[in-house]
């Protein structure tokens, strides 16, 4: 029994555990199904507004929920407005620091609304609202929102034009979307005035500006509405952040505007005298290794709406050492002496090089670019070359050799062994010159128009009687020719024979007249004194005496010794003729053919 009875109780238990379940999900089925969900809703009553920054917008929304709940009164206890949702739930803005402040909001009877200060852009988007009542689970969640569009006033520029560094312009305060309600505008011109001006109430506005000044345009009332100045901009200015500028040096170019600017900044560099290319945008131009090839007028622009302005020019001018030297010369062609030639060192440098010129190893006086020869010489040939230098370095240039070409010298002619050449024997005629490209020689002989030889030997073998003559050598080059002569002739044998004999002959008369002189006289005094002694006497001594003298006669008769002198006497024989000239020149005798 007691088994039963407890199975029965068992049995019971489980059958009233289910009836509690079932009561609870028919009780909670009843309270859900008792709301009607047409009675839940919401309606903005605007579905974009615009508002101005810095003003207040109010966004409003018509709810609707049921009145009463199991005779309970409904009411609304909160709105919960969002513009973001985390984890499905709507992000509370009376939350956010962005908002904090600035909110006021209220929900009464079927409104509520969401009031924002001071306007900011940041502002702008799609609100929504959840409504919570007094009742658990009395709540609904809008599913549209209202888009709020936030717009600061801007200057638009209809015109505009300057006039000596005045600007004139024709201006609107411009808005990017329209407020529902009508507004009155203030416009300003700073930092003259801040106050609005005089017909503040338009929208559009004439107005004229100083360079610094700007104008600005707000909604009356609310200066937080106010737009970003515009400003009639000054001139802008270049700063450097170097003073002097060397190759590979990194270098930083500021464009520095004291008014601000709208559009910003943009590098040129000049090309032209009007055009400048643009280089790069920014308040900064870098360069990290700067170049030679970086030298150049660069400037800076700014702009905004009411125009441009440039700076002045600013020359960026990269120092470096000489490189790249040449020497050159002029004429490039084959110099001739007499020319003017002037030689130019060439070459890359900043600032502009200094020059020293060398000959060889000798400096030279000249210090300019160019060493100018005014009437170049022979003896100015030589290997040139120059050195270029600044405060940064120097570099030497590659030699140049200077060649100075010019006409032959006047020739001089010699004969070896000598001019007066003995028949048969052999004599070389050798002729030079001193000329630039070398001479080619010509022989002529006599007043031969061709040439019977070249080359600056001429020989002659086996020397006869017609090879006597004058003989002309001529020096050429590409320049011109000089030429020279030289008288050759034979040795004239019978010649030096008759002088010889000549020679032979004064001698034997002169020895003959001392003889002859020293016999009279002693025959004379012998005969004086005989005389008186032998009157009567034979004269035997003075017939002996006529046949001495006689004989000495005999003994003066050149013919013998001129029969021994011929044309093949030894050369020992011609120095004994000469020895016998030299007597006779001695003697006052003269020779003759």
């Amino acid at each position: 029994m007691s088994y039963i009875v407890s199975r029965k109780y068992r049995m019971s238990w489980t059958a009233q555990k289910d009836i509690v379940i079932l009561v609870i999900l028919l009780f909670g089925f009843q309270v859900s199904q008792s709301w009607e969900p047409r009675e839940w809703g919401g309606t903005f009553t605007q579905e974009t507004i615009c508002g101005l920054t810095g003003t207040t917008v109010t966004l409003t929304c018509s709810i609707r929920y049921p009145q009463r709940h199991d005779g309970q009164i409904i009411k609304v206890i909160k709105g919960l407005w969002y513009t973001k949702v985390s984890n499905r739930q709507p992000q509370d803005l009376t939350m956010d620091p962005q908002y904090s402040g600035r909110l006021d909001q209220n929900c009464q009877g079927n409104f509520c609304t969401l009031s924002i200060k001071k306007l900011r852009e940041s502002d702008q988007g799609t609100y929504k609202l959840r409504f919570i009542t007094n009742v658990d689970g009395g709540e609904y969640t809008l599913k549209t929102g209202v888009t709020l569009d936030v717009t600061a006033a801007r200057v638009q520029v209809i015109k505009t034009e300057e006039i000596d560094s005045y600007t004139f312009a024709s201006l609107s305060c411009h808005t990017s979307c329209s407020p529902a309600a009508s507004l009155s505008w203030c416009w300003k011109r700073k930092p003259q005035n801040d106050d609005c001006l005089t017909h503040h109430w338009r929208k559009e506005e004439k107005i004229y500006l100083r360079p610094g000044e700007n104008i600005t345009c707000a909604v009356e009332g609310y200066p937080l509405s106010a737009s970003p100045p515009l400003y009639a901009l000054e001139a802008p200015r270049v700063l450097s952040t170097k003073d002097e500028i060397m190759e590979g040096d990194s270098l930083t170019l500021t464009c520095r505007a004291d008014t601000p600017t709208s559009s910003g900044h943009r590098w040129c560099k000049k090309t032209g005298t009007s055009y400048c290319e643009v280089m790069s945008y920014g308040e900064y131009l870098v360069f990290s290794s700067i170049q030679s090839s970086d030298s150049a007028v660069y400037c800076c622009v700014v702009e905004n709406d009411l125009g441009q302005k440039m700076s002045q020019p600013f020359v960026n001018d990269v120092k470096y050492a000489p490189r790249s030297c040449s020497l050159l010369v002029d004429p490039i062609k084959e110099i001739e002496e007499g020319n003017q030639v002037t030689l130019t060192c060439s070459c890359d440098a900043n600032p502009a090089a200094r020059f020293t010129w060398y000959k060889g190893q000798t400096r030279l006086g000249s210090s300019e670019r160019n060493y100018v020869f005014n009437s170049i010489r022979p003896e100015d040939c030589g290997s040139f070359y120059c050195k270029a230098y600044n405060k940064y370095g120097d570099v030497t240039s590659d030699p140049v050799f200077i060649n100075v070409q010019y006409v032959p010298r006047l020739p001089s002619i010699s004969a070896i062994p000598s001019s007066n050449v003995r028949k048969g024997s052999s004599v070389n005629l050798t002729c030079s010159s001193d000329a630039n490209p070398a001479a080619s020689y010509f022989w002529f002989k006599d007043n031969e128009e061709t040439p019977n030889s070249t080359g600056a030997v001429l020989n002659i073998i086996n020397f006869q009687i017609h090879n006597e003559g004058t003989y002309h050598c001529e020096a050429r080059n590409i320049r011109g020719s000089q030429n020279a002569t030289l008288l050759v002739q034979a040795e004239n044998f019978r010649s030096w024979s008759q002088g010889a004999a000549v020679a032979v002959r004064c001698a034997t008369v002169g020895i003959m007249l001392i003889l002859l002189s020293v016999t009279v006289l002693l025959f004379w005094k012998k005969t004086t004194s005989k005389g008186r002694m032998h009157l009567s006497q034979p004269n035997t001594s003075e017939d002996s005496s006529r046949d001495q003298l006689e004989e000495l006669v005999a003994f003066s008769d050149p013919s013998p010794i001129h029969a021994n002198v011929t044309n093949d006497k030894t050369d020992q024989d011609e120095n004994e003729y000469e020895s016998v000239v030299d007597t006779v020149i001695k003697c006052g005798g003269q020779a003759s053919g």
